[in-house]
């Protein structure tokens, strides 16, 4: 079985673009045992569950989606292209960042993208980074067109003491300790979970319907990253624990179910997994998948696990190795000791 940091650098060497989710389903199948079998539903989640799953696990949830940007115009007949952000990104570390650009005749073209100089960020709030970007492509293997989406040219390095550098960390970290997960987990520890790699970081409720309907569980626990505590733009006084390998977050919030959260922090402390308590408001409306399930399925208890992750959104994403595996150590001895 492949250790944790060679699953990240597998994942983090691909791409995952939207309407790809048969190339995601393949890749993921290939690092997970021939017990568990991969389907995509109608909305392109990614549902995985051992042949023996019936229904009333537990359902591990996290988003497989990249952030990007995505061609809006060309600027007069020069080889600029105007470009919008697709997802959450942060404009500000896009700047003369070697990228590619996806071509709808499915090759690949490289570009420089440039952005307007730090003196435009004075001042302005995280949410409020809407600036102009341009990406200069030369010697196209095709047309460039409008809707055609621009990626971080990926460059993945380990650093010591167990950190990771790159891009797409954000949705790779919690896929790998998953794919760890289903290694460690013998046939009859199978039956008790279901996975879903969402298509969308913020799912809606017309999405994770189908997501129910396939896996029927008895509880979910959404796995995501947060903001790192000492992160440009992150108020100092919130969640100062959370920081790249000082441990997992534990959402901590009325939402989340009292049960769960109580079972995890329970586990933690009996098997000295480093761990915070997490809240951070603007959550509530947007950044992860555990609120929208919670508010959709009231009478469903749900869960969330955080990964501290820094520079969050750019190509220098940060995050620890030590705590991806403390994750995945969470979820198994959290499976163990389900009883169905």
């Amino acid at each position: 079985m492949l250790p944790v940091k060679d699953i990240l650098k597998i994942l983090t060497d691909v791409v995952f673009l939207p309407g790809q989710e048969a190339s995601v389903m393949n890749l993921v199948s290939s690092l997970i045992p021939n017990s568990f079998f991969c389907s995509c539903d109608e909305d392109h989640n990614i549902i995985i569950k051992s042949r023996n799953y019936d229904k009333g696990g537990l359902l591990i949830e996290a988003h497989y989606d990249t952030v990007g940007l995505i061609i809006t115009e060309r600027v007069s007949d020069t080889n600029l292209y105007k470009c919008k952000r697709y997802g959450l990104t942060a404009p500000w570390d896009w700047r003369n960042q070697l990228v590619n650009v996806h071509l709808q005749n499915g090759k690949t073209a490289q570009g420089l993208l440039l952005s307007p100089p730090p003196h435009f960020f004075i001042n302005k709030k995280y949410e409020d980074y809407h600036s102009p970007l341009v990406v200069s492509v030369e010697n196209s293997p095709g047309d460039v067109h409008s809707g055609d989406l621009v990626t971080y040219q990926n460059r993945s390095f380990f650093l010591e003491n167990k950190i990771i550098v790159s891009p797409y960390l954000d949705n790779n970290s919690s896929i790998s300790a998953i794919i760890t997960l289903l290694n460690h987990l013998s046939i009859a520890e199978q039956a008790k979970v279901a996975i879903c790699l969402s298509a969308k970081e913020e799912i809606s409720q017309s999405s994770f319907k189908y997501v129910m309907g396939n896996t029927r569980p008895s509880a979910v626990l959404s796995l995501d990253t947060c903001f790192s505590s000492d992160m440009y733009g992150i108020p100092s006084e919130l969640n100062r624990e959370s920081k790249v390998g000082n441990g997992l977050m534990l959402l901590d919030d009325d939402r989340m179910s009292s049960s769960l959260f109580n079972k995890m922090v329970c586990i933690c402390k009996n098997e000295t997994i480093d761990y915070h308590l997490y809240y951070h408001p603007w959550m509530e409306k947007k950044g992860t998948n555990a609120y929208s399930i919670a508010n959709n399925y009231p009478g469903l208890p749900v869960g969330s696990v955080l990964l501290p992750c820094s520079a969050m959104h750019t190509p220098l994403e940060m995050m620890s190795l030590q705590d991806i595996e403390q994750e995945e150590h969470l979820l198994y001895s959290f499976i163990v000791s389900m009883k169905l």
